[in-house]
């Protein structure tokens, strides 16, 4: 926290029009980038932003593009904008092969890449994913298939030294001893590569690029491959989960059943009560007297 002002009354500015970036006298217009701007309804913990920030894309793209040649790819920024250079990241995009799309081997398709030296590289490759930087290379053992959408997941751990690729939320491939990317202002393009590998050709959406490394099951839960939660198996108690004190409930409802149970065998005439009578016909069922 830089400042907390009090003693501040709610904006009543009904119905005024909000912009990104432009001001007017006495305020002047934002003259520079801006990236990962959210408003919330409500006012957010201070402890709470560190996180938000985190898990806000550093560059995203919003909607579907497609992409068959130069003049249709995206430029994304650069390097060290992006938060590429030295640093760990991960990069999501759902992807749509077209038919087009050779598997041969010296077939290379490019997802995201720097056209200018080929330096840094997530591509479709013999038909499979694969990541690089420069001469060092990761590549999948899982074919990805045209004409359909699959969601894919390249992931650089700096700490480890680690690349890893996800197709459809599942690990396809990790390599280790892995250096940091040392492009300094490369440009990094959505579609686009340079000579010796070709641009892609589909289509493209959900396209989000972290500052971070992200684990397996995150990336299963970003690409909406998260794992349902099976119901449970019918049983023959009640259980009672409406918050706290379900755990005791159920434990009371057991020994409830446990008691209506014996009540069966102990109420001969099964009237709902037990009488002396019967209490004393099973008391000397159980001792043998």
């Amino acid at each position: 926290t830089v400042k907390v002002c009090g003693g501040v009354t709610a904006f009543l500015g009904f119905g005024a029009a909000v912009w990104e970036g432009l001001g007017e006298d006495p305020a002047v217009s934002w003259e520079a980038s801006l990236g990962s701007l959210q408003i919330f309804p409500s006012a957010v913990p201070g402890y709470e932003l560190r996180s938000m920030f985190k898990y806000t894309p550093k560059w995203q793209l919003d909607g579907e593009v497609t992409i068959d040649d130069a003049d249709s790819a995206v430029r994304m920024g650069t390097s060290d904008s992006l938060g590429i250079r030295h640093r760990s990241f991960t990069a999501l995009v759902s992807l749509f092969r077209d038919k087009s799309e050779d598997n041969g081997y010296q077939s290379v398709y490019t997802i995201f890449g720097t056209p200018k030296d080929n330096s840094l590289e997530m591509v479709v490759w013999n038909g499979k994913l694969g990541f690089s930087f420069g001469v060092t290379r990761c590549a999948s053992d899982l074919v990805v298939p045209t004409g359909k959408w699959v969601d894919v997941g390249f992931v650089y751990d700096a700490e480890r030294r680690e690349h890893a690729i996800y197709q459809d939320g599942v690990l396809s491939k990790k390599c280790g001893g892995v250096e940091p990317y040392e492009g300094e202002g490369s440009k990094v393009w959505l579609g686009l590569s340079g000579k010796g590998i070709g641009d892609w050709k589909g289509k493209m959406r959900n396209v989000k690029l972290y500052g971070h490394s992200e684990c397996g099951e995150a990336l299963r839960v970003l690409s909406g491959q998260a794992a349902e939660v099976p119901a449970p198996a019918p049983t023959s108690r009640r259980l009672l989960s409406d918050g706290l004190g379900s755990v005791a409930r159920q434990e009371e409802q057991a020994i409830e059943d446990v008691a209506n149970d014996a009540l069966a065998v102990v109420d001969l005439n099964h009237d709902g009560a037990i009488q002396q009578g019967e209490f004393l016909a099973e008391l000397r069922a159980i001792t043998g007297d």
